[in-house]
Formats: C-alpha cells, sequence, structure tokens
C-alpha cells in the first residue's frame, strides 16, 4: 500500500533534479559569456554550430565517396575523382566570385543597398560562371570526358558557383543556422542519391556525378523553402560603377583561388597522365578522407568574417593575434585522429583496393592541417 506514495513522491524530486542540472548548465553558460565578453561568446557559439554542422557535412561526403568508391570500384571512382578534380581546376574564378558580398549586406543594413550589393554580385558570378563553363568544356574533351560525364563537369560548375553564392548571402544576413543546415543538406541530398543509384545497380558515374554537382543547387531550393534570408536581385540596380568596384575585390581572391586549385589539383592530373584510372580512383579515395583535416579551420574561418568586419582598424592585427595559438591548436585534433585511424578506414570502409594509399593519408593530412 505504500508503493504508490513512494513512485509519486520520486518524480518530481525527478523534475527537480534536471531542473536543477538546467539551471546549473545556463549558468555556466551565462559565466562563460560574462568572462570571454558577448562578442567573443558570439564568436565560439558560431564556430561551434559551423564546425558541428561541417563535421556532419563531412561525414555525409564521406558517405558520398564511401558508396561511390564500393558501386563504381577503383577504376570508376577514378572517373568520378578525374571529374571532380577538372571541375576544381575550371572554376578558379567561381568560389571566390561572391567574395565580400557577405561583408556588404553586414555593413548596410538599407534594404535598397543590399539589393544594388547582390545585383551586382549576381552579375559578376553569372559573367565568371559562363566563362568556367567555356573553358571545362574543352578541358573535359583532352582528359577524355565525353557525353554524360562532360555534362557532369558542366553540373559541378553550375553548382559551385550556386554553393558560393547561396552561402555568402546567408552568412551576410548572419543566418549562420541556414549556413549549416544547407552545408548537411547540399552533402544529405547527394548521398540519399548515390544511395539510391548503388541499391538498384546504376553503376554509370555521370549519375553520381551529376548527383555531386546539382545537390547544391537541390539543397538551395529545400533550405530556402523554411525561410532563409534573401535579397532579390534585379538588373535594374546593375552598373558599371557597382560592377567594376566587385570585380576589383575578387580579382585577387581568384589569384589565390588560382594558386591553390593548381596545388591541389595538380597531383591527381598528374596521376592520370602517368598511370591509369584505378590508381586516381584509390589515391581520389585517400585525398576524400583527408579533407576532414580542415573541418575545424573553416568552421572558425567561417564564423569569423562578419564578426572581424566590425573589428575597429587599430584593433585588427591584435585580434587576429589572439586567435592564432588557439585555432592552431584545434586544428591538430583531426589531423592526430586521421594518422591513428585513416589507414583502417580505408581498407574497411572504403573497400578492398583502396588501402594501397594509405602512407600518402599521413602527409596529404599534415598538408590540409597547415592549409587550413
Amino acid at each position: 500500500m505504500a508503493s504508490p506514495p513512494a513512485l509519486g513522491s520520486r518524480r518530481p524530486r525527478g523534475r527537480g533534479s534536471m531542473g536543477s542540472v538546467i539551471a546549473s548548465v545556463r549558468g555556466l553558460v551565462v559565466r562563460g559569456q560574462a568572462r570571454v565578453g558577448s562578442s567573443w561568446w558570439q564568436l565560439l557559439q558560431r564556430s561551434l554550430l559551423l564546425f558541428g554542422s561541417g563535421a556532419l557535412a563531412r561525414l555525409l561526403g564521406f558517405g558520398f565517396s564511401i558508396v561511390a568508391a564500393r558501386a563504381l570500384g577503383p577504376a570508376g571512382f577514378g572517373i568520378v575523382a578525374l571529374t571532380l578534380t577538372l571541375a576544381n581546376l575550371a572554376s578558379v574564378t567561381l568560389y571566390n566570385s561572391p567574395a565580400g558580398l557577405s561583408r556588404a549586406l553586414v555593413k548596410s543594413s538599407n534594404p535598397h543597398d543590399q539589393e544594388v550589393a547582390v545585383s551586382n554580385y549576381t552579375v559578376v558570378v553569372g559573367a565568371l560562371l559562363l566563362a568556367s563553363i567555356l573553358a571545362a568544356i574543352p578541358l573535359g574533351w583532352l582528359a577524355g570526358l565525353r557525353g554524360w560525364v562532360l555534362a557532369g563537369l558542366i553540373a559541378n560548375l553550375l553548382g559551385i558557383a550556386a554553393l558560393s553564392f547561396y552561402r555568402e548571402i546567408q552568412r551576410g544576413g548572419e543566418r549562420f543556422k541556414a549556413v549549416a543546415a544547407y552545408n548537411v543538406t547540399c552533402n544529405l541530398v547527394q548521398l540519399v542519391a548515390v544511395a539510391v543509384f548503388w541499391m538498384f545497380g546504376l553503376a554509370q558515374p555521370a549519375l553520381y556525378i551529376i548527383a555531386f554537382g546539382l545537390s547544391s543547387v537541390a539543397a538551395m531550393a529545400i533550405v530556402h523553402l523554411f525561410g532563409t534570408f534573401w535579397v532579390r536581385p534585379s538588373l535594374v540596380h546593375v552598373d558599371r560603377e557597382g560592377v567594376v568596384p566587385v570585380l576589383r575585390f575578387v580579382a585577387p581572391m581568384v589569384m589565390q583561388t588560382a594558386f591553390f586549385m593548381i596545388w591541389f589539383n595538380a597531383d591527381v592530373v598528374a596521376l592520370r597522365v602517368f598511370s591509369n584510372l584505378t590508381t586516381v580512383g584509390t589515391y581520389g579515395a585517400t585525398k576524400s578522407l583527408s579533407n576532414a583535416a580542415v573541418m575545424i579551420p573553416s568552421a572558425i574561418a567561417t564564423a569569423l568574417l562578419p564578426h572581424a568586419a566590425r573589428v575597429a582598424a587599430t584593433e585588427v592585427r591584435t585580434y587576429f593575434r589572439n586567435l592564432l595559438v588557439p585555432v592552431c591548436a584545434a586544428s591538430l585534433v583531426p589531423l592526430a585522429a586521421l594518422a591513428v585511424m585513416g589507414p583502417w578506414i580505408l581498407s574497411h570502409v572504403f573497400g578492398p583496393g583502396y588501402e594501397s594509399a594509405a602512407p600518402a593519408l599521413v602527409i596529404l593530412s599534415a598538408v590540409m592541417t597547415m592549409y587550413g
């Protein structure tokens, strides 16, 4: 007879205990915010959000690589790796084509000024996309790409332009949750697509290449349904005085991207010239795994730009000097994980035939860490 009251008396204590835990966590958050300052606390929150979403996106991206590698085999995956490499080389003007747009949107709260900025950047991105496509077609043809594989190369250029432009607009609106959701959705869409292909026994490399390229376009439509920051461009606002400053701002970054793309992709091109597609596919699996080394620094950088735009010119040097040590320390975490677990992942997760490139993994991961 005493059992029901005893059970009933435990529930309030459980809720009270849970409430005290939540209150303690909230207290820690408040004290942490007070200790580091609101602006630094905001940067930390955004960095953690983007790191978490970036880690999940990378995990889904690895899923794409694993499914494609298993479904196509080293030779088929070599076609995928080669095509994506050529897309990177042809898109040297696209990755940074909207650079500076988020800064312009953050600095101006006037809707008209934001429309002018987005409109001029749209023209620049569109022109550079067209130039990239015109450069990619002969490049792909010389590399032996034909038919739907060549169409997949163009689809990837369209996807890169959409990814860069949409993400920059969301950063300009300081919608970092939208940036995080978009990053994850892009990789989720491509993983679901190739998983369906694999399930139905579809082993044409072109399908996997097109799915990879258009996933960012599909993700943009999906995320936008849930209400994200958007500024509608209009040709009415486009003029020479608006476009020329954008080109001047973007040009140095395009040069930086060009040098990076040559550095980052020359190895795959060299392997294709001096070896076969099977070797390219094996090496491509290792290279995709090494990209995990940039997760932490890229998350911090994405959150940092709008925050840094508000820092006074006299405080910029001190601001970045204070960031250097913690960012470098945090960047060593994924490098250590890849050094320990990488070879096992290649042999047991990607499948037989990919473990031969394990010695290159540590070198690639170290280089990507230094770059990040």
